[in-house]
């Protein structure tokens, strides 16, 4: 899971890099602002699903450290 985590928010950065050096490339200077701008709020979407889903990770990475074995019932009913 973690792994996958890694993978899809370093393929999202690397999108936008390369999304903008393109641009940046074909257009000049000015044109590339406005798709900056939009990698900024991009990049801190991605920040804080990547919080939210290591949270999540984490959570139940723990949960299921500390459940205990259930015994088993031998009640015998009459």
């Amino acid at each position: 899971r973690s792994f996958s985590l890694m993978v899809r928010l370093f393929g999202n950065v690397m999108s936008g890099v390369f999304m903008i050096g393109v641009v940046l490339s074909l257009a000049g200077l000015l044109v590339p602002i406005p798709l900056m701008a939009l990698e900024m709020l991009t990049g801190a979407v991605q920040a804080y699903i990547f919080g939210a889903l290591a949270m999540v990770f984490i959570g139940s990475a723990i949960s299921e450290a500390n459940q205990s074995p259930k015994a088993p019932n031998h009640e015998v009913s009459s």
